[in-house]
């Protein structure tokens, strides 16, 4: 009975640990598929992305051509209207490219580069444009200069000529009778004249 028993024990042990070898078997088999499918939908949505970014470089490429145009100091002033129109044409773009792993998908180093760039340009636009502004005026008071010392035989003075140089949509100069605010007008046509070659009969001075 002893004997019988003692087989029967083992029996079972024997049939608990073929059980659970197989069950474990299942088991990595199972992971194994499954790290598979993983793997496989990784791929597919990294070239999905890869597919996305490369169709996209153009159009990124021009987005910073067309930002890098506005922050050239030989282009003219950045105006908040030119800033507006710029980030609302690309509101679309950076929509689809924001939030996506581009850098770890073994894309093309230049298009990362653009894009990083584009991102930087759309997000930091409006700092970027006031510290562009701050380097523009630096600029033209060096560089019109002795333009500015006689204008209508008058000398501007420092606020003069930043008013003339700003050329946003609308400014507002506030000042009291007789401390040259038409001698500003007055040059503010000239400088357009000069600087940007305006066509004096589409000067409206009101």
């Amino acid at each position: 009975m002893a004997i019988f028993l003692t087989i029967i024990g083992i029996s079972i042990a024997v049939l608990a640990i073929y059980w659970y070898i197989k069950n474990k078997r299942e088991r990595e088999r199972k992971k194994r598929e499954l790290d598979e499918l993983l793997r496989k939908q990784r791929e597919e949505k990294r070239q999905q992305l890869v597919a996305l970014f490369t169709e996209l470089a153009p159009k990124v490429t021009k987005a910073n051509k067309e930002f890098e145009k506005l922050t050239s100091v030989k282009n003219g002033y950045f105006s908040n209207y030119q800033l507006h129109v710029w980030k609302s044409t690309q509101n679309k773009l950076f929509a689809e490219i924001d939030g996506q792993p581009y850098t770890n998908i073994q894309l093309d180093t230049a298009i990362v580069s653009s894009l990083d760039k584009f991102s930087s340009y759309y997000k930091q636009s409006g700092s970027l444009r006031s510290s562009f502004i701050k380097k523009f005026i630096a600029s033209e008071l060096k560089e019109y200069s002795s333009f500015f010392d006689n204008i209508e035989g008058r000398s501007l003075d420092e606020q003069q000529r930043i008013a003339v140089v700003t050329d946003e949509d609308n400014c507002l100069i506030v000042a009291g009778a007789g401390t040259g605010k038409t001698t500003t007008i007055a040059g503010k046509v000239a400088y357009l004249i000069k600087r940007y070659k305006l066509n004096p009969s589409e000067i409206l001075p009101i």
